[in-house]
């Protein structure tokens, strides 16, 4: 079965794809392809006579899922584990790089709400008169005035 007019090829209706046809049917650049080889996270593709690189269907499917990871924000080491995992479906260690990357993301998500608290009290110090003088580059100066004494007694603490 043949996929519809720009829509990606389900991986088992593929027999074999070149690298320029790959990074098509999966958005990714060549250059992400041949680095995701690199890693180890892509198997190394079978070379024809003239140096082309060839893939199967497995190779778009692991690119696919590769992708998928990508966009969730996962690092490299999170996607190997993943990948790792997967040869073994009884094995729940996948969970806990999920759970891993959760927290994770939890984390930015405080330190995010925490910038977007400092850029609104930012926002404030500029007042809104015409007569009145913006505020926020003197708030910012201040703030790297602070950081550096708080990070200088910091390290006097021995901290």
């Amino acid at each position: 079965m043949k996929p519809l007019e720009g829509q990606a090829p389900d991986h088992t209706t593929v027999a074999a794809l070149r690298i320029g046809e790959l990074s098509r049917h999966t958005g990714l650049s060549t250059a992400s392809i041949r680095f995701y080889e690199q890693q180890g996270l892509l198997p190394p593709p079978v070379r024809l006579a003239n140096n082309y690189r060839l893939y199967g269907p497995e190779a778009l499917r692991r690119l696919q899922f590769i992708a998928q990871c990508r966009a969730l924000d996962m690092s490299l080491d999170e996607v190997r584990s993943l990948l790792a995992h997967e040869a073994a479906p009884g094995d729940h260690a996948a969970h806990k790089v999920i759970d891993e990357h959760l927290a994770h993301v939890r984390e930015r998500l405080a330190a995010l709400q925490s910038l977007e608290t400092r850029l609104l009290a930012l926002r404030a110090s500029c007042c809104a008169g015409p007569t009145d003088a913006c505020g926020v580059v003197q708030a910012i100066g201040d703030m790297g005035l602070e950081a550096a004494a708080t990070h200088r007694g910091a390290v006097h603490r021995g901290a």
